[in-house]
Formats: C-alpha cells, sequence, structure tokens
C-alpha cells in the first residue's frame, strides 16, 4: 500500500464528516484510511461508524495532545508515505491524490500548497521550489501540504510530544536542514486548511516553542540568518512576533 492518511479528531463531528467525504470522493485509491479520536463525546464516534466501510483503523481514547494522537497514527499505518489530515480540513480536489501520487516513492517527503480559509477570504500558502532554513524558520510548511515517507519516521522516530504544537515545525527543520532529508515541491493545491478548528492554536505559545527549539538546535545559525534578513526588525523575535501579529489580524 502506498500511502495512509491519518485524521485526528476530538469533539468536531460536522468537520469530521467534511474531512471523511473529501477523502473517500478521491479518485486516487491506493490508500488506507485511519481515524484517531480522542474520546469525543459529541456525534463522532456516529460518524465514524456511518462511515466504516471507508475506513480501515479507528480508535477513540484518551491522548495527551496532538502529537500523542497522530504519533498513534503513525504507529498504526501501514503506507509507504503518511499523509495527516486533521477533522475540519479537506482535500483540495478529486483529484488531488492522484497528482501527488505521481512523485510517490522518489523522495523522503513532498510538499504542495494549501488553500487557508480565513473569515476575510482564502489565502493560498505555497512553498517556493528551493526551500532554505530562513524560509522554514520564518513559515514553515503545513502538515496538509505534506507526505513523508513512513520510513523516514521509522528510521529518525515520531513527533516530540513535549511540544504543544510546534512539533510538525521542529520534525521538518530537523529532518531537511540537520538530516539532509530528500524533498519536491509541487505545483499542486492540496488541502483546505481551517485555522480556526482542531489546529487551532496559541500564537504565544507557538513563539515560544519556535524560540525554544531554534536556541536548543540552531544557536550557531541564528546570528547569520538575523544579518541576512533585512526586514522583521532583523531579530528572530522579531521574525517570529510580526509572524504572530500578522497571524492573530487574519484569525479575526
Amino acid at each position: 500500500m502506498i500511502l495512509s492518511i491519518i485524521t485526528i479528531n476530538l469533539n468536531n463531528a460536522s468537520g469530521l464528516k467534511d474531512t471523511i467525504e473529501s477523502v473517500i470522493a478521491q479518485t486516487f485509491n491506493d490508500f488506507e484510511y485511519l481515524i484517531i479520536d480522542g474520546g469525543s463525546i459529541d456525534d463522532s464516534i456516529k460518524v465514524i461508524k456511518e462511515y466504516g466501510g471507508e475506513i480501515n483503523y479507528w480508535v477513540s481514547e484518551k491522548d495527551s495532545g496532538i502529537y500523542d494522537a497522530i504519533n498513534k497514527g503513525i504507529k498504526a499505518a501501514k503506507g509507504e508515505y503518511l499523509y495527516f489530515l486533521n477533522s475540519g480540513d479537506q482535500l483540495y480536489s478529486k483529484e488531488t491524490l492522484s497528482h501527488v501520487a505521481r512523485d510517490f516513492g522518489s523522495f523522503d517527503f513532498i510538499f504542495g500548497s494549501i488553500v487557508i480559509k480565513y473569515r476575510r477570504g482564502n489565502y493560498i500558502d505555497k512553498p517556493p521550489s528551493k526551500l532554505s532554513f530562513s524560509y522554514l524558520v520564518r513559515h514553515g510548511i503545513n502538515h496538509q501540504a505534506t507526505f513523508t515517507k513512513k520510513s523516514w519516521f521509522n528510521d529518525y522516530g515520531i513527533y516530540d510530544t513535549n511540544f504543544k504544537y510546534t512539533s510538525d515545525w521542529k520534525y521538518l527543520i530537523m529532518s531537511l536542514c540537520k538530516n539532509n532529508a530528500s524533498y519536491k515541491v509541487l505545483n499542486t493545491k492540496i488541502a483546505f486548511y481551517d485555522p480556526y478548528g482542531l489546529s487551532a492554536v496559541d500564537n504565544e505559545i507557538v513563539m515560544n516553542e519556535k524560540k525554544t527549539i531554534l536556541n536548543q538546535y540552531f544557536q550557531l545559525l541564528l546570528p547569520d540568518l538575523e544579518n541576512s534578513i533585512k526586514y522583521n526588525k532583523f531579530t528572530i523575535n522579531g521574525i517570529l512576533n510580526k509572524l504572530t501579529h500578522f497571524k492573530r489580524l487574519l484569525l479575526k
């Protein structure tokens, strides 16, 4: 099996339904579908059972957060590539996976773009074809736009549950900038991303977590990064603060 799609959910029955329907509508069908529910008390389990014939594996039990739930999915997945689509998010079109599948097998990571559904309108978040450390620090790539080889998780471990919101950001920057993972950026929209749903975050916590990660693993690179950036007040704090302020404006 080439692909495992993993959806995590907690008390988001309507969003989960939308996510499931976007997955089962795909013209590409060489995938398994896993749902990791965190012990929902709304109608989420009812929705899962309604689509039971389309779901290969599901579990509903308490977890310690988003990355604990995702890690459960990683451990249960059998596909060559893993893709994480949270409840409330949707694949962009019925042909999305067919477009991505052309590059399966050749890279450790495959990236595309996402459409973020802000109340003020949609915003397309598209990474450049050639990534850099400074881009990953300033922007990162959402896991809804990322396909990862299962063997990479086997070799380099799963997500760090010590971080509440930024473990996927840490994993990606470590994989690409420290462990030299291979990658390809596709000119393909992968998903609609709901910034108000399960993945909605506390921006202050995000900023502090990113500072911790950068100072722990890339301290010697930070002065060079700050000197190379002409805006954002020339500091990592300035970069992260400005991004946090911008996101807050969009989320209003």
